[in-house]
This record gives C-alpha cells, sequence and structure tokens, in this order.
C-alpha cells in the first residue's frame, strides 16, 4: 500500500514537473 502511494505521488509530480518544464523549453527555444 505505502510503496503504491509513494509511487503515485511521485509520478504525479514528476509528469506535472516534466510537463511545465518542457512547456518552458518550448517557449524558449521558439
Amino acid at each position: 500500500m505505502w510503496i503504491g502511494v509513494v509511487a503515485l505521488m511521485i509520478g504525479l509530480m514528476g509528469e506535472f514537473y516534466t510537463r511545465r518544464h518542457a512547456s518552458l523549453s518550448w517557449d524558449a527555444r521558439r
């Protein structure tokens, strides 16, 4: 249970952070 919760939280945070970083980098690139 704990591992699943931790994995889910990390996955959500990682996805959000990567998406935000990707959008920022894309804007800077253009």
